[in-house]
């Protein structure tokens, strides 16, 4: 019988595991939701902006990798490492899916939605998107920073509509007047808030 080395296999297992959580949340995408760690049950709540209590219950994701003997003689570590990477990706695909599913129904239900009726996308859709969002400030009154989340083709089409956009001192105004509404709406829901003692 072969010896065994459980101490080793779980301190590999756990290097493996922290990589491959690494390279899965590696993805912007999956950098804009708030994470927190439940520990058991199998349903979770929460409340959204307008404070309604909804309940959800937890979605699986997961891959399988197998490492032959032949690999691992021939690359050692090596072999779980690449077969890691693969897992990781599987898995960042299936959360990233998630990610922008869940955005759709949340953005279609409360009407967030700007459709541009496969027209290209222009400076004044940029503007309708920004208008159909709550925008919170710092405590200079400058915008908090937004994420946009795009095709991957459509990015280099978006980056080159607001460069030109913003080359043109009307279009700059437009947006800051668009923010100085949004700082004012900020403003009032900010003394509307109500404190917890």
């Amino acid at each position: 019988m072969l010896p065994d080395f459980p101490r080793i296999k779980a301190k590999a297992l756990r290097v493996l595991t922290l990589i491959m959580r690494q390279q899965a949340q590696a993805d912007p995408l999956l950098q804009i939701p708030r994470t927190e760690i439940h520990f058991e049950g199998n349903r979770f709540s929460n409340r959204d902006a307008s404070g309604h209590l909804r309940e959800s219950a937890y979605t699986s994701i997961g891959a399988k990798s197998t490492t032959s003997r032949v690999e691992i003689i021939n690359k050692g570590v090596f072999a779980f490492l690449e077969s890691n990477k693969q897992v990781a990706e599987e898995m960042k695909n299936q959360a990233a899916k998630m990610v922008v599913e869940t955005l759709s129904k949340i953005t279609t239900k409360s009407g967030n939605v700007v459709d541009n009726s496969g027209k290209p996308f222009t400076f004044d859709s940029y503007l309708r998107a920004l208008e159909s969002i709550q925008i919170d400030f710092d405590d200079d009154g400058k915008p908090n920073e937004l994420s946009f989340v795009t095709h991957p083709d459509m990015a280099p089409r978006i980056k080159e509509v607001m460069e030109q956009a913003m080359a043109s001192p009307e279009n700059r105004k437009r947006l800051e007047d668009l923010y100085e509404r949004k700082r004012k709406e900020w403003n009032d829901r900010e003394s509307n808030r109500k404190l917890v003692n």
